[in-house]
């Protein structure tokens, strides 16, 4: 008789525990919700103020219940003032439930618009909703070099048909310098390099076999807006052709007051209001074509050039305290 009043006893405080928790055996019973893949669409650009996004999951428990911009007070988007969403993610069904509002367990991916990236916020469940409605918040993150805007693009783009490295293309109305990538095979190799003319030099760069392409967009006066990318033919360097444009890349001189530098081709024409890369090092030539020197202002970015060499400082502290990124370029408060 003890022992049948035990397990009486025993029952009965596991049934009042399990009245006390009452989601715990609910729980137990249903599927989990892991980790959540998110893709984030928009439209939404520095200066205006559409609100114009849509959210989507390939998460076969779960599905976008809804997407509200939280933040819009009929001012435009700015920098400094990036649109906060909240999207409401519902289980596919009561048999499935969200196991956690980590941050970490919802992976987000922004495409378009003037922001390249997104960060979440908080995750928090839906009042009432036992775990099947979560709702995640996150705030656009701006990107300076994806603001493409309505300036016209660059139009004949390609390569010199004297295969010395050059690429060309036309001038675009309005715009106030270029930017450019060389692709090999492919890919972007390098980083994203000025240009104040409609032409690059990229002979410094080619330096083994391979097929190269390389694209150009506009960046506009005033606004800094972008243009899409425009890419050039294909141009299928051997070794010997990438070997001879090393050797015949160029050579320093002296101007004539004996204290200026400037590079020559080889040809006999020299790099103006641009980058080039010599030797592993990347230097700037003014427009008379001269080396630059000290530090360097081009379109709002400071850039710091050794004042003996010229070559361009990177990962490291300038002379006077500034500290220069692995692009060379000054970063404040750092």
């Amino acid at each position: 008789m003890k022992q049948i009043k035990k397990a009486i006893s025993a029952f009965l405080a596991t049934a009042l525990l399990a009245a006390m928790l009452p989601g715990t055996a609910l729980a137990e019973s249903r599927t989990k919700i892991g980790k959540v893949n998110l893709e984030v669409h928009s439209r939404i650009r520095i200066g205006d103020s559409s609100e114009d996004v849509t959210v989507t999951t390939d998460n076969g428990y779960c599905f976008v219940d809804g997407v509200e911009v939280t933040n819009s007070d009929g001012d435009d988007w700015s920098r400094s003032k990036p649109p906060i969403i909240e999207i409401t993610l519902s289980a596919d069904s009561d048999d499935y439930y969200f196991n956690s509002t980590s941050k970490s367990n919802y992976k987000m991916k922004m495409y378009g618009g003037s922001y390249e990236d997104i960060k979440v916020l908080d995750v928090r469940y839906e009042s009432g909703s036992d775990k099947t409605v979560v709702i995640v918040k996150a705030r656009f993150v701006y990107d300076k070099d994806n603001d493409t805007g309505s300036v016209a693009a660059p139009t004949n783009v390609d390569w010199s048909t004297s295969h010395d490295g050059f690429g060309y293309w036309e001038e675009a109305p309005e715009a106030k310098y270029y930017q450019v990538q060389l692709l090999k095979n492919g890919s972007v190799t390098g980083s994203t390099y000025s240009a104040q003319n409609p032409q690059y030099q990229f002979a410094g760069m080619i330096t083994e076999s391979g097929s190269y392409r390389f694209r150009v967009r506009s960046v506009e006066t005033g606004t800094n807006s972008k243009s899409d990318w425009v890419t050039s033919g294909t141009w299928s360097v051997s070794a010997e052709e990438a070997a001879q444009l090393v050797s015949k890349s160029g050579s320093w001189q002296k101007a004539a007051d004996g204290v200026r530098s400037w590079w020559r081709y080889n040809d006999g024409s020299y790099p103006a209001s641009q980058w080039l890369p010599i030797n592993g090092s990347w230097y700037y030539f003014d427009a008379e074509g001269y080396m630059c020197t000290g530090w360097l202002e081009l379109n709002g970015t400071y850039y710091y050039l050794d004042p003996a060499t010229g070559a361009m400082w990177a990962n490291q502290r300038t002379p006077d305290g500034y500290w220069v990124n692995g692009d060379g370029v000054y970063v404040p408060g750092q």
